[in-house]
Parts: structure tokens; sequence; C-alpha cells
């Protein structure tokens, strides 16, 4: 994430058309590369949900689904924010490859001291509040959250390894490595799951199995950038972008885990396991936003630079925030008639997938709006919009799930992350202002919305298959969109 450049006292002439079609064609082409592995990794562990829905009942769901939130919570705190830290200053130092790669080791080691450190307190602190997590949450520290958090912290490193591979533009690397990952992570899984069966701790010690490989061959793939030195200046200058960031990802920490810890409050732990299995289908749209901003982020970031590209940069967003829109509507359609494939167990998570789909699309939309102010280095805008966003969550938490269960925890959600988008819209044009096309993101929105809503009406199969068809017509619109044909041929 690098800061905007200081042009010559000279106007500068405008860019041609041809100039800007390479932006937008390395920005798909690494879209294309992320969403495919998402898309593989997506694949396999849909087709896998059905074979676990079968083995795990819904509290072993709600029993992994809490243990990963503490565990995420854990890894959030100590790691500082220095994830997001890393970006900006690769690129800060770009003109001078010896200080570039000394501020990266220096990251890297500060990291990953840190994940050691959260270790050993976790299991000192866990020992000591073990009985309180097991009365408070009918959850033991003791194997459930030891193992999560001993997979969360094992990631650290891949996830630097992941980051670098995004800012180095090589997606390619970065999606092998990912999807190494998962495939690890599945056989050993389906190995404790399956073949032998241990329920909610064999899950978990599956993944920490995989999690500690992946961070092993990390470390391996590191050892270059790890090898270049040490320098705190370098340590506090990352500290120092990143840790005003850490109310920011709290607050979306919370925004995504309030809600689990109300239904296991007010509700049950098997309606945990439901809700979070519906959020497992329904990160599709999560996935997709995500692998959209690890190829559009270093381009946005690399084009604010120039005066004469910040005028395209608002039509390229509302062009993406349109497509976004598109795919989410084909998921939203698709997804009660996909969820009958679950064990009976679990179809009350076929009204609550089409909402997680439109919270996530709402979610994207914050991040697309984000990057403006992240450019501005005015991150606190950032910070008070997911604080307002969480307040919004916690008090809708409260009035709605001990009334509506799983669903008024998916409304909720809808409503925070609209709060959220809108607010850091708002802040976004007030730092550093854009010229977006406001009615076609507003009409892919209010489409979204009105679709899930009617999937709250669907039961039959027939209406369920109609929706699908109509979801599957409007995905096959969302490609043709993303293809960009009008906008490239325009540019020729």
């Amino acid at each position: 994430m690098n800061p905007p450049i200081q042009l010559a006292a000279a106007a500068p002439a405008p860019s041609p058309p041809t100039a800007r079609q390479p932006i937008l064609t390395g920005v798909l082409k690494g879209t294309a590369i992320y969403a495919a592995a998402t898309f593989f990794i997506k694949a396999l562990n849909f087709f896998l949900l059905p074979l676990y829905t079968r083995y795990l009942a819904p509290r072993d769901y709600g029993v992994v689904s809490l243990a990963e939130i503490i565990a995420l919570l854990v890894a959030t705190i100590f790691g500082l924010g220095l994830d997001a830290a890393l970006p900006r200053l690769y690129f800060e130092h770009a003109d001078d490859p010896r200080q570039q790669r000394l501020c990266v080791s220096s990251i890297l080691r500060l990291g990953l001291l840190l994940a050691l450190a959260a270790a050993l307190a976790s299991f000192v602190a866990g020992d000591a509040l073990q009985h309180w997590f097991a009365v408070k949450w009918q959850l033991p520290f003791f194997p459930y959250i030891a193992l999560a958090v001993g997979a969360a912290l094992a990631m650290q490193a891949a996830q630097f390894r992941l980051a670098l591979f995004q800012v180095e533009m090589r997606p390619r690397a970065f999606a092998a490595l990912t999807a190494f990952g998962f495939i690890l992570t599945a056989v050993a899984v389906i190995a404790l799951v399956i073949l032998f069966p241990h329920g909610a701790a064999g899950m978990l010690l599956g993944k920490l199995l995989a999690a500690g490989i992946s961070a092993a061959i990390a470390l391996v793939l590191l050892r270059s950038w790890l090898s270049s030195g040490w320098q705190w200046n370098m340590a506090r200058e990352a500290l120092g972008l990143s840790v005003p960031l850490m109310p920011h990802q709290l607050t979306a920490l919370g925004l995504v885990v309030a809600d689990r810890f109300f239904i296991a409050r007010y509700r049950t732990l098997d309606e945990v396991g439901v809700y979070s299995l519906a959020y497992t289908c329904g990160m599709a749209m999560f996935l997709i936003t995500s692998s959209l901003m690890r190829a559009w982020s270093p381009a946005f970031y690399q084009q604010a630079q120039s005066e004469d590209m910040k005028a395209e940069l608002g039509s390229l967003i509302s062009l993406l925030a349109g497509g976004l829109s598109l795919v989410a509507i084909a998921g939203i359609c698709i997804s009660p008639l996909a969820a009958r494939l679950l064990d009976n167990r679990y179809q009350a998570a076929m009204r609550v997938i089409p909402l997680v789909v439109l919270a996530y699309l709402l979610h994207a939309m914050f991040a697309l709006f984000q990057l403006p102010i992240m450019q501005s280095k005015r991150s606190g805008f950032i910070f008070g919009a997911s604080a307002v966003a969480l307040a919004s969550n916690l008090a809708l938490n409260l009035l709605w799930i001990p009334r509506w269960g799983v669903y008024g925890a998916a409304w909720a959600s809808v409503a925070a992350y609209a709060v959220e988008a809108g607010a850091t819209y708002f802040a976004a044009q007030a730092v550093w202002p854009l010229a977006y096309r406001r009615g076609q993101i507003a009409a892919g929105l209010l489409l979204a919305a009105l679709l899930a809503a009617a999937t709250q009406f669907t039961h039959g199969m027939l209406e369920s298959m109609l929706l699908a068809a109509f979801g599957s017509a409007v995905g096959a619109l969302a490609i043709w969109t993303m293809s960009l044909r009008k906008t490239f041929r325009s540019w020729s």
C-alpha cells in the first residue's frame, strides 16, 4: 500500500486509453487465478460438507465454531495487525531493494515472535480459565480451544508468505500454497472425523496438523526474506501503521463472531452449529470478494499515485461493485436448492445462507470503499465505521436472537454490514473522493436484498428450482459483465 507520489509541477498529460487496459487486464488475470484457487477449494469443501454433516452433529459444529472464534481473537490481538502493514511498507520501500528486504524481514521476525508469545500466554491462561470456559460456554479450553489456538497461530507463518505472494503479484504461487494447505487440511480432517471418528476434537486436531505442516513449508519459503536482518526502526514503523488499525480489526472481528456467542448464550450449541454451517456455505461470497481484493488492492495503490488515473478509479470500483452484486444475486438464488444436499439436521440453514451471502456482499462494498481511506492515511475513519456497525450488530443481536434465533442473527448481520458500508462510503468521499456510479451500485444492492428476502418464503422444491434457474442466468450475466468487453472496446 503505497502513498501518493507528488507529481511534477507541470500538469500531467492524460493517460491514453491503451494505457488503462493493462490495469484492468492485470486485475482480471490476478482475480481469475485467485478465484480459480478459491473455487477449487470451495468446490471441494462444498462436496465435503454433506459428508461432514453426516458424521458431525450440529452441536459438534457449534463447538468447533466457538473454539475457532476464540482462537481467531487470540491471533488477532497478538498479531497487532502486522499483516495489514506489510503490503503498504513493501511498496513504501520499493525504490530501495535493500531497505525493502530489511523492512520485510523485521516485520516477519516480529510477527513470528508475537505468535510464539501468544501460544505460551494462551496455554498458561487457558489452564487458569478452563473451568470458566466450561461453565460459561459449555466449552472446555482443553482440548477444543487449545487445538484451535495452536492451529490459528501456526497459520500466521503461512499468512505472511501468502501476503508476500500477493504484493509480489504472484497469484499462481499464492494459489498453489493455498490449495496445498486446503488439501492437507481436508485429508487430515477426513481421517480424524470419518475414518477414525473423533467428532469435534478430531476436526480441530486435523486442522492443527495441517496448519503445522503448512507453517513449516512457509518458513522454508520465507528463509530468504527472514535472513535479510533486523532493524527496530523498521519494526516500529510497521507498528505505527498497524496498531492504529487494531481497533478496526477487533470491531470487524466482533461483527463476525458476536452472534455466535449470543446464540450460545440465549439458544443452544446446536443452533450455533447450524448457523456456523450456513456461514461456511455463504462464505463463497467472501472468498470471491477476497480474491478480487487481492488482485485489485495492489493495482489500486499503484494507480493512485497518478492524479490523472484517480478520475478512473471511481468508475472501475463501480464496475467491480456491479459485478460482485450479480455474483451475489446468483448465489442467493441458488443457495436454497444447494442447501437441500445437507443432512436433515441442518435444513434450517436453507433460509440463513442467502442472508449470509447478502451480508458478505455488503461487506464487499466496505472492502472497496475503504481503499481510498487507506490511501489517504486516515485509517481512523475505518475504525469509526466498524465501531458504529458493531454497536448496531450487538444491539440487534440482543433484540432478535432470543426471539428468532439464527434468523435474527442473520438479519442483524445484514443490517450491521449495511451500516458499515454506508459509513465507509461517506467517510471515503470526505477524505479522498472518487466519482462513483452510485445508481449502478444501488440498483445491484437493492435487487440482491429483494431476492434474499424472497428466499425466506421459499419452501418447496419447485420454488427452489425456479430461483436456482434465475440465479444461474444472473451468474452467466455476471461472468459476461466481469469480462468487461464493452469497456475494453470503448478504450481501444
